[in-house]
């Protein structure tokens, strides 16, 4: 290198700092552009995260994106099927890639039909219902009056009991099962449920013991309904012994003219029971 071309300065790298001229030189680094993710089969699902704020619902549409659908979902030419192999069951939503928003409030509402839901989503249902149930508590005073949702006050007023004789969950079930066998057979009816401010206060003839271990249910002083005016026959007593499914025993004894309990005990059988899974 001559002397009028003057000194270049090289740093350990050798790369040059410092030009003949001696003008800094300033090392560009290449600005590494993000890559495109391979893994995105659908880019209308992954479009659609744009369209909401839930992370749920977003870390779905990336799985949409990807083909990973649960199972009894599959997409087919823009149709997300439900159970597509059963024809008596199945259902779909039509993907719409001209107005993805509309295709995502869409999507949003099948997926919940099915009973997908983010804690969000649950969080507003509950909120709907609750207001719903409030309106409808300031208005009831009867038994008869509550049409909708009577499962909601039964397990209110058995959790209720629950904790005022701190039973067990086996007692719990029990008790359960006692109440829901008396509603079916129409021994717990509109002349001895009390409702009070809303919600069921007490049963007239539920009887509990004072430590919660005896469970029973009174018979003897239920009105009929039906009204007869054949000649009176003498009365017999039978007693009834019936083992719900939870392994509880009722025990009970009434006249035969009165009630036919083989009747009434078919009618709560046929019928579901619920369970306190806790």
């Amino acid at each position: 290198m001559s002397s009028s071309e003057g000194i270049v300065v090289f740093c350990p790298r050798g790369n040059v700092i410092f030009s003949s001229t001696g003008e800094m030189i300033t090392n560009k680094q290449t600005v590494r552009k993000h890559k495109v993710n391979k893994n995105v089969i659908y880019e209308e699902f992954d479009q659609m995260k744009s369209f909401t704020e839930d992370e749920f619902w977003k870390i779905q549409l990336t799985k949409f994106s990807r083909n990973n659908f649960d199972r009894n979902f599959k997409y087919i030419e823009n149709v997300v099927y439900y159970k597509p192999k059963t024809k008596k069951y199945r259902s779909e939503c039509f993907i719409d890639k001209e107005n993805l928003e509309d295709s995502f409030n869409r999507l949003l509402n099948f997926f919940k039909s099915k009973g997908m839901l983010s804690n969000k989503d649950k969080k507003n249902i509950n909120e709907i219902l609750n207001l719903e149930l409030e309106g409808e508590k300031q208005e009831i005073t009867q038994w008869k009056e509550i049409v909708k949702n009577r499962n909601f006050y039964l397990l209110d007023f058995i959790q209720k009991l629950k904790n005022k004789y701190n039973l067990t969950n086996q007692k719990k079930n029990e008790l359960e099962s006692k109440i829901r066998f008396g509603v079916s057979c129409d021994f717990f009816n509109n002349d001895n449920i009390i409702i009070k401010n809303g919600v069921i206060e007490k049963i007239l003839n539920l009887n509990i013991s004072e430590n919660g271990e005896k469970i029973e249910i009174d018979i003897e002083n239920i009105k009929d309904k039906k009204k007869s005016d054949k000649k009176k026959i003498l009365s017999n007593y039978t007693t009834y012994t019936v083992e719900t499914s939870n392994d509880g025993i009722i025990v009970m004894k009434k006249k035969n003219n009165n009630i036919d309990l083989e009747k009434k005990a078919k009618k709560f059988f046929s019928q579901t029971i619920f369970k306190d899974e806790n």
